[in-house]
């Protein structure tokens, strides 16, 4: 899931809330990713940028969510998956791991990284979390 660290230059590290349409027929968890498909809401595919953060759990019935927009200047910290976590360096692309919660390195399935990191955190093992932006 994506927990929002703060908001890189900016005095202000509350995200204006928004409650918009999703497409409903998934389940999501606070902190997931979304992506807004001419202004309804939905999970993307683990190469498309998220354009929303959900802030509530989202049942399958569900068609309306509380979320906040991206921006290019919000840090994020994120569980990274991946059997190489110490070949991850600052600056790299990643993409989303088969959920909306969770990033990994890029590979042949995964080609397009949509979150670039910003601080490795240390990070040791799968599982472990980094600091991404989305730009």
């Amino acid at each position: 899931m994506f927990k929002l660290k703060k908001i890189i230059s900016s005095g202000v590290n509350v995200p204006e809330v928004e409650y918009l349409e999703t497409m409903g027929g998934y389940d999501v968890a606070p902190g997931s990713a979304l992506v807004s498909h001419d202004g309804v809401l939905t999970v993307g595919a683990n190469d498309e940028k998220p354009t929303h953060i959900s802030l509530q759990n989202l049942k399958e019935d569900d068609f309306r969510v509380i979320c906040y927009r991206i921006l290019p200047t919000m840090l994020f910290e994120v569980e990274v998956i991946s059997d190489n976590i110490t070949n991850i360096f600052k600056g790299e692309k990643l993409g989303f791991y088969n959920s909306p919660y969770g990033m990994t390195a890029l590979t042949d399935t995964i080609e397009n990284g949509v979150a670039t990191v910003y601080d490795c955190n240390n990070a040791k093992k799968s599982g472990d979390t980094m600091y991404v932006t989305f730009d």
